[in-house]
Parts: structure tokens; sequence; C-alpha cells
């Protein structure tokens, strides 16, 4: 799929951005009990993780990690269209990783009361008990529509309006907050 950006010629071929969202960091343990090297730090410092892919494909766009829990892939899709809208970036490789290689986080979760106990995700419902945790990466490649339609790039969807806000305090940290989401959506519907 990436070969139309294989030309080393063309600025905007390479001038993509790679805008990924990480939370946990589980390999670390694993790690911690052998000798330091270089590809300990490579490895698993969430910097790395744009940087490697924008380093094997050659891409000079902005490569950033966002780390804002639940939130994180939506918030590197938001970056990577303001990115595109700006002029930052002439295309854009945006989206969420996650794995889960150790327990320490399942028990930790779980003692908090994070996790979800019947093993089901129940957002905005009276009977919701926590979430449920799932490890792979999930990517969309994204262009304006005006270059993916001149670059004869199959178009698959249209993100018309992206925004990012933060919960108000009148509840928990960690748990959204219906009136802060629904003006959210309100706003973001507005924009479009």
């Amino acid at each position: 799929y990436f070969t139309e950006n294989d030309n080393g010629g063309d600025r905007d071929k390479r001038h993509v951005g790679v805008y990924v969202g990480a939370c946990a960091a589980d390999y670390e343990h694993h790690v911690a009990c052998h000798s330091a090297n270089a590809f300990t730090a490579t490895g698993n410092l969430k910097s790395f993780v744009p940087g490697k892919v924008s380093h094997y494909f050659g891409w000079t766009g902005p490569s950033m990690t966002f780390d804002t829990a639940c939130s994180a892939s939506a918030v590197a899709i938001h970056t990577a269209c303001q990115n595109l809208l700006s002029g930052e970036c002439s295309a854009a490789l945006a989206g969420g990783i996650a794995t889960m290689s150790n327990f320490l986080w399942f028990q930790n979760l779980a003692g908090a009361s994070f996790l979800s106990p019947s093993g089901q995700c129940k957002p905005f419902d009276d009977a919701a008990d926590g979430y449920c945790r799932a490890e792979g990466i999930a990517c969309v490649f994204l262009k304006r529509l005006s270059d993916a339609l001149k670059d004869g790039n199959p178009v698959f969807g249209c993100i018309s309006s992206t925004a990012v806000y933060q919960n108000q305090n009148c509840t928990p940290l960690f748990v959204p907050n219906s009136p802060s989401l629904s003006q959210l959506f309100r706003d973001v519907i507005a924009k479009a």
C-alpha cells in the first residue's frame, strides 16, 4: 500500500506523518532482568514507536506518540487531521496500539475495579461495570480528500470534523462525563 510514497525525490510523497496512541508499556517488566543495551530503550520507549515506522518507510513528517488513556488513538487521529489541514504533512498514518505482556496491569486495574467482572463493556449504560482490555493495532492512512482523488487513491470514508476536550470534574477522573461528551459531540457536528 505504501509503495506510492516510496519516491525519494518527491518531498510530498515522503512528507508523511505518523501519529500513534499508546498507553501502557508492559514489556518493560520483561527486559528489566537483562543487561542494559541500546535496544532496550528503543524497543520500549513509547516515543520510539512512530519514529521506527517513519524511519522504516523514510517518511519525513511529524512523528508523535499520544498517551491520553482511552482516547489516545482518537487524539492521534485528531492531530493527524489538524496537521494535514495545516500542511505539516501530505499524508498521515494514525491510530492506536496496545500490547499486554505482563499481569501487573491486570492485577492493578482489577484491584481498582476498572475491569468489567461480566466481561462486557457497556458504555453509557446504567449497568456499566468496567471495561475490557484487548491488545492489537488499528491505524488509518489519511490524506486530504483532494489529494487522495488527485492521486487516484481509494477513498473509504471522510472525516468531516474532530475535536479534543477534557471531562468536567463532576465524575471520577476515569469515568466518562456525559455532559462533557455531549458538548464535544455537538461542537464536532457543528464544525462539520
